[in-house]
């Protein structure tokens, strides 16, 4: 039996047949096409692509034919380039990059008006373009690249709940990220950070933070501020002991503790309110 003919018979195996919404999740296809039939024809009526972990060095053409799709997530591949035809996916709602090797954003993307949810982390990007301002993003994911700056328009974005810059804010964290007062995740780790400013508090509705991998040393004051946090990731930042003033917190209920050498007092040892990810 070839390679292709078992890669097929994998996914008969799985109920993808010529008709069938095909999802090749951690499929690892190692170069193998895909036949088109296998992603539905050229017709429409698939509203979500998944190619992850499938080897890729370009969109597979069949793609731009499903007119309907709203969300495609290309996530580690080898893709450096996105073509122009995904300009014909007019219905975007969601797409992702992560993983990646994209170096840039071209100016075509701008013509799909209704991208609101958008990951491109672990990529090779160096600037987000400015026309990324005229989107109405809920989402935005940009940890792990070499970005050169961090626009302050994205404080714009008063409909975003949920951002990424891990690894971008070269020990800063600006000042226009609280204007976000609808930010429910936040993912600033390993940005090589020393304190938190009590800023942070305006952002009420936050309900998950992480800060790994940062030098803070300490759980910052301010934290105790965000009465709707429900997950606190605070791995690897230099903490040995872990304050029981975050029983405060009513809704937290997990902290991730990895990577740090901590004791834990009895009233931590005995209570099952808030899950503790030790790492060990």
């Amino acid at each position: 039996m070839s390679d292709t003919e078992r890669i097929l018979n994998e996914l008969k195996a799985q109920g993808v047949n010529d008709s069938t919404h095909v999802s090749i999740s951690y499929l690892d296809l190692s170069g193998i096409e895909v036949p088109e039939e296998y992603l539905g024809g050229h017709g429409p009526g698939i509203f979500e692509l998944c190619f992850i972990s499938c080897n890729l060095k370009k969109i597979p053409s069949a793609v731009f034919y499903k007119t309907d799709l709203n969300r495609l997530h290309i996530i580690d591949n080898n893709i450096k380039v996105i073509p122009e035809d995904i300009c014909k996916l007019k219905r975007l709602n969601t797409l992702s990059f992560q993983e990646n090797l994209i170096t840039e954003l071209p100016k075509y993307l701008s013509s799909l008006k209704n991208i609101q949810h958008f990951y491109i982390r672990n990529n090779k990007l160096k600037e987000l373009p400015e026309y990324f301002k005229k989107f109405d993003l809920r989402s935005l994911e940009l940890s792990n690249n070499p970005i050169e700056y961090i626009p302050e328009w994205i404080g714009g974005f008063s409909n975003l709940y949920d951002l990424g810059l891990e690894g971008v804010l070269k020990g800063i964290v600006p000042k226009w990220l609280y204007k976000l007062s609808n930010l429910q995740e936040l993912r600033i780790g390993n940005n090589e950070l020393e304190n938190i400013s009590n800023e942070l508090g305006k952002l009420k509705q936050l309900r998950t933070l992480s800060l790994e991998g940062n030098l803070l040393g300490e759980i910052p004051e301010v934290i105790y501020e965000l009465e709707n946090l429900e997950e606190l990731f605070i791995g690897n930042i230099g903490l040995n002991s872990l304050p029981i003033k975050l029983f405060d917190l009513k809704k937290l209920n997990y902290i991730d503790l990895s990577g740090n050498e901590i004791h834990l007092t009895s009233e931590w040892k005995n209570q099952d309110k808030i899950y503790l990810e030790l790492g060990y």
